[in-house]
């Protein structure tokens, strides 16, 4: 018998070596200046890039039902964890490797929305079990700063990943090979890190893999009703509407900046994700590894960080006021990402919270899938009017910030 404390700094560098190489694939694939680039670069619509989110916002709680359905009954995930990330990866470097020998540029648009797809199924079917995984392998008392220092490694990779993508684009522009070699550099990097959680301690208890019983659906289903019958869970999903504004924000800001402010898309797919990275490694600093502020309070600070980037992007329409929202909106996503993990786990007090992860991202899914797509249909729409149409979208966002920082007021996490 063995006490996780012992393994606390051996189980900090396993998740914080996945995040060093994970931190580059999620630069180029998740809320990323360069997706939006790219493919507009190959005349896609606005509609066609509020797609991107609407499909992994869409598919990922889908997914995540399902993979916390079949994983809950295991009960050491530790190589599970492993596997689904691999899965993930996959798509991703095999769409690089169609792209660096294809020539019909006609077919890349499509091609690439279904590779995507793919890859959102990979993290649909990860984040719930590494989401748990995250508040299992630590004590209460160590998560924050666990995570903290977790996160802190990936955004220190997203710095080296972003010069990359910079040096690639300065050099190529955006072109078919520049791009491809990006996307294989991720699917590589993504791939070795996933073997790092081998390094990780699990459990004090020599436990068999596989549990004597599955769960069953009707099982499951009370799970769930009893989540909706939470009042502090339901508050949070509330709050996190705030979180997805903010998410909708940051996946049109880069064809704002390019096509409406005139800024250099080699500034906008490189230093913008810099500086939003700077924006994060200083929170978790702070927010983070010093544990300043109450788990409540750091919400709080997200939904005004949140309110001044946005307020930025509207006030201050050029590089300036591109790099403070940036460093900001930033700032405010990596303490979200940081305390989610923890929150779910504190709201429901379980052993095993995977299906409490996955109903929360079904739940939000309307506002999570719906936003984007709904903000790219009418960007499309009402294009004539030029700045106009994304001031009106931005301070749509930051009204739904408001809202939300009235439900995290509400939220008692016992503390």
């Amino acid at each position: 018998m063995y006490s996780l404390e012992n393994f606390r700094k051996r189980n900090t560098i396993s998740i914080s070596l996945v995040e060093f190489f994970w931190g580059f694939g999620l630069t180029v694939l998740v809320e990323s200046t360069f997706l939006q680039l790219f493919l507009r670069h190959y005349q896609a619509s606005l509609f066609v890039i509020g797609l991107i989110p609407l499909m992994f916002s869409l598919i990922i709680p889908l997914m995540s039902i399902l993979s916390a359905y079949i994983t809950s009954s295991i009960e050491r995930k530790k190589e599970l964890v492993v596997i689904v990330h691999i899965l993930a990866t996959l798509p991703v470097l095999t769409f690089g490797i169609i792209l660096f020998f294809s020539s019909i540029e006609k077919l890349i648009i499509p091609v690439f929305l279904f590779f995507y797809a793919l890859f959102s199924c990979g993290i649909g079917l990860t984040l719930p079990i590494w989401q748990n995984y995250l508040v299992k392998i630590f004590k209460e008392k160590d998560t924050i700063k666990a995570l903290s220092i977790m996160n802190i490694t990936q955004s220190l990779t997203k710095l080296i990943s972003s010069v990359v993508i910079f040096k690639t684009i300065e050099f190529f522009s955006i072109s078919r090979e520049s791009v491809s070699i990006i996307f294989i550099l991720a699917g590589i990097v993504t791939f070795v890190g996933s073997f790092f959680f081998l390094v990780s301690v699990e459990s004090s208890n020599k436990l068999e893999i596989f549990k004597n019983e599955t769960l069953k659906v009707n099982d499951f289903f009370n799970l769930f009703q009893q989540s909706l019958k939470n009042r502090n869970f339901i508050y949070f999903i509330l709050n996190d509407v705030g979180f997805f504004a903010v998410i909708n924000v940051i996946s049109f800001y880069a064809v704002y900046a390019e096509e409406i402010c005139q800024i250099n898309p080699a500034v906008i797919s490189g230093i913008f994700i810099s500086v939003g990275v700077c924006g994060g490694i200083f929170v978790q600093f702070i927010i983070g590894y010093s544990n300043f502020f109450a788990l409540k309070h750091k919400y709080i600070v997200e939904k005004i960080l949140s309110l001044v980037g946005i307020l930025c992007l509207i006030v201050w329409p050029n590089t300036f006021g591109f790099l403070i929202a940036s460093f900001v909106l930033g700032a405010s996503r990596s303490i979200r990402s940081l305390c989610l993990p923890f929150t779910i786990k504190k709201i429901f007090n379980d052993k095993d919270a995977t299906p409490y992860f996955a109903f929360a991202s079904f739940l939000i899914l309307p506002v999570s899938a719906g936003l984007p797509v709904l903000t790219g249909k009418l960007l499309d729409i009402f294009s004539y009017l030029e700045n106009l149409s994304y001031q009106v979208v931005f301070i749509s966002m930051g009204l739904l910030v408001l809202i939300s920082l009235f439900f995290v007021l509400k939220i008692n996490l016992y503390e």
